[in-house]
């Protein structure tokens, strides 16, 4: 660069720095660091690095304080902009952090967020809100301040906690300076909270030694059904959007609940559950609304969203231990959510770590069994669960 007097040399590194762009006595540039292109600006004193991902940001084109360029998220490029006046820069890859049945990012009340940290950040206010976020609207955000950063280029995370279950939310951030001076706002994060279901294993010891049914089995061998209905009706006990009818419905366990079937003799030959009997099991306050219905995302993303967990029927591998030969046996689990790059997020009661359907099951269900609140006269209740999310806690 010559700026009147003399020549600067703004880049001295061993790779390739290119596509260089003027305004204002600014120059933006893309220079490669040994991994990818990422974008640099130099404001007349110093040389601040814009941009630090994993991917190619090439093509900057700067007016005064005002940068844009090409950038690759992973699957495409796409445009990005900032800001560069005087304060820290703003983050520009806020994204769910990837999720794994091992290590949930996503539950019924939490979600953890990551980020590459920007330069001359020392902190951040992290917004959220179940309505869309933009700058206008940041007061009627919640927000989290977050007091710690990470050098600038490295993964930075966090997670936030007390969020309703079965609910839409925004998330945004901005990074602050020493001086407490704001960045712009970040890009916009969407995500939806799983179900609340509680997780029940047809294995625990309390239960998963007693004889299921009338048959010669145990509730660990052949309760994935009866242990997939107890979570079914422990969640409407919590989220039925009428009071009296959450009042009328007893918790059970596995073991109490196949007590219960035997006493009344709610079952067929011996060991069969008849998912019609909900209805009696809560005293009326929960219905099938379909038994075996062959596979239907578009009922099950309606279910989801309107906060009604659905039973998934699946065929359960298993490798014959003399031939090591794959074979099938069906299997219950319920349905809590979907999740990004995931698919279908599930409660198993036969199998720990068992949160996705894409891990055991290839993301793949065979029948889907339908349950809605009911008002008590066999009739599905008039208001909507989603009248009645739960609390943030």
């Amino acid at each position: 660069m010559f700026d009147g007097t003399r020549t600067l040399k703004l880049t001295n590194n061993n790779y390739d720095d290119g596509a260089p762009s003027i305004s204002n006595g600014k120059v933006a540039w893309a220079g490669f660091d040994g991994r990818s292109y990422q974008v640099s600006v130099y404001d007349g004193s110093e040389v601040t690095q814009i941009t630090h991902t994993a991917y190619n940001n090439v093509d900057p084109a700067i007016d005064a304080n005002r940068l844009v360029w090409q950038g690759f998220d992973g699957n495409d490029y796409e445009i990005y902009y900032a800001d560069i006046k005087d304060g820290p820069l703003p983050i520009t890859d806020l994204a769910m952090k990837t999720w794994t049945d091992s290590g949930r990012t996503l539950t019924a009340n939490s979600i953890t967020l990551t980020w590459t940290a920007p330069g001359e950040s020392t902190g951040y206010n992290m917004y959220y809100s179940t309505s869309a976020i933009a700058e206008e609207s940041l007061s009627a955000a919640r927000m989290i301040e977050i007091s710690t950063s990470v050098p600038a280029g490295q993964k930075q995370e966090f997670r936030i906690n007390a969020l309703g279950q079965g609910t839409k939310y925004y998330f945004a951030a901005k990074s602050k300076d020493d001086d407490n001076n704001l960045s712009d706002l970040s890009n916009i994060v969407e995500a939806t909270t799983m179900l609340n279901v509680p997780d029940i294993k047809q294995f625990d010891p309390e239960w998963g030694s007693k004889q299921y049914l009338k048959s010669v089995s145990s509730i660990t061998v052949k309760g994935c059904a009866l242990t997939s209905m107890a979570m079914i009706v422990n969640y409407y006990a919590d989220y039925h959007p009428e009071a009296q009818m959450r009042a009328k419905i007893v918790r059970r366990n596995p073991k109490e609940l196949n007590d219960l079937l035997v006493a009344n003799s709610w079952y067929y030959r011996l060991a069969d559950i008849d998912f019609h009997d909900v209805v009696r099991i809560s005293s009326g306050a929960v219905m099938m609304t379909k038994e075996f219905e062959i596979s239907n995302d578009g009922t099950v993303n309606s279910y989801m969203h309107n906060r009604m967990p659905i039973l998934f029927k699946v065929d359960n591998p298993h490798t014959n231990s003399q031939t090591g030969s794959i074979y099938y046996t069906k299997h219950f689990v319920v349905a809590t959510g979907s999740c990004p790059a995931v698919g279908y997020t599930i409660n198993d009661p036969g199998y720990s770590l068992s949160y996705s359907l894409n891990k055991r099951y290839s993301g793949k269900y065979t029948d889907l069994i339908r349950f809605k609140p009911s008002d008590g006269n066999d009739n599905y209740s008039a208001i909507s669960i989603k009248a009645y999310p739960g609390e943030e806690k």
